[in-house]
């Protein structure tokens, strides 16, 4: 029987947590013994099935210096009393510490990045700490070619790496066309990289031109008061609205007329994801590391505008809402995702990496 452990920041509302829950619930559900360890609290928002264990690590380190040494070791002790087949690690700050956990174990570890290298993490002593890194772990896996390709000077040869997209939540409801619906939706932390002040300023100026429309922002984060402050500024509160969080995003997707995104960088959007496998029309900057544009063909599937550029930002939507036809025949074609991404697909592809690497064999040694 498979065993692996997962390794991640918390189990909280997120791109990566979700990914993770889905590839956990579905190998568990395959026979796998599945103990997904999370390194800063307990914090869990996405079910998981039976076979999985949520595993919180723990330390008393008062001193702030300590606790990375601390937290290491609470993750190699984590893995070392489950002794997984493999470790898998989630996010370039959670990777850092699991490679550095995992160092002289005889477990295979398999990284996977989830946003774009070049920015993420902020602090440029940290990428170069990762990038350092990545070429001590047997697997890594990326989302997209673009962020694949950073990677290849820091890499060694007898690295394993893989592009696997992230998979589509089951059982997605499916768009409902409505010509007088005016309402614009997007879901996603409220932070600098998303740049909704761009996304804010659009939508006021469309409908200060006379465009019939509103807009609801799910999500929360850091930016919320200035967000709010901005849109005070605008004159916009009776058509721009903070939503926060909804238990029901799916539905709120697929009751829109359009989904937006103005992101800066991404790895992949989980909300594009889903928008695009809902039929909802999509608007979206074509951001490194290209993983719009691995899934939206331009005015064929959805829209890719440059990243930052308000105007073609407002073209885009405009054409959206003025020609719905034409909109919902894209976000139809974008339906064909759902085959694509489905859970089962991506979870395989998932489960073959690791079986590569297994057979590949070696173990998780900083000396090697």
């Amino acid at each position: 029987m498979l065993k692996v452990a997962f390794v991640i920041g918390t189990m909280g509302n997120g791109g990566a947590e979700r990914v993770i829950a889905a590839l956990a619930n579905e190998l568990a559900s395959n026979g796998a013994e599945v103990r997904i360890i999370t390194i800063y609290g307990n914090r869990q928002h996405y079910a998981l099935a039976d076979g999985v264990e949520m595993f919180p690590v723990s330390f008393k380190a008062n001193l702030r210096l300590l606790r990375p040494v601390e937290r290491i070791k609470a993750i190699r002790k984590a893995i070392t009393d489950f002794k997984p087949d493999s470790v898998v690690s989630f996010l370039a700050d959670v990777n850092i510490h699991t490679i550095l956990a995992c160092r002289g174990l005889s477990v295979p570890i398999i990284v996977s990045e989830r946003n774009d290298p070049t920015k993420s993490p902020r602090q440029a002593w940290l990428r170069k700490l990762r990038n350092s890194l990545y070429k001590k772990a047997h697997g890594l896996v990326f989302q997209t070619p673009d962020a694949a390709s950073y990677f290849v000077p820091y890499l060694k040869a007898n690295n394993k790496t893989t592009i696997i997209p992230n998979p589509l939540t089951p059982n997605l409801p499916v768009y409902e066309h409505d010509e007088a619906n005016t309402r614009l939706i997007t879901a996603c932390r409220l932070n600098e990289q998303k740049n909704l002040p761009m996304m804010i300023d659009a939508i006021a100026e469309l409908k200060e031109s006379g465009l019939l429309l509103s807009l609801d922002i799910f999500g929360e984060g850091p930016l919320r008061n200035s967000l709010q402050q901005r849109i005070e500024a605008r004159n916009a509160t009776d058509y721009i609205k903070l939503r926060g969080f909804s238990k029901d995003i799916h539905r709120e997707m697929a009751q829109s007329a359009c989904f937006v995104i103005s992101s800066d960088y991404e790895g992949i959007s989980n909300s594009m994801l889903e928008a695009l496998a809902i039929g909802v029309p999509v608007v979206a900057t074509d951001c490194p590391v290209g993983g719009a544009r691995m899934f939206i063909q331009n005015g064929e599937t959805g829209y890719l505008v440059p990243v930052g550029d308000k105007e073609a930002f407002k073209r885009a939507i405009s054409d959206v809402m003025e020609n719905r036809e034409k909109a919902r025949a894209m976000g139809h074609s974008a339906m064909a995702l759902r085959n694509t991404l489905d859970v089962t697909a991506i979870t395989r592809q998932w489960t073959e990496f690791i079986s590569a690497v297994l057979e590949k064999g070696g173990i998780c040694n900083n000396g090697q």
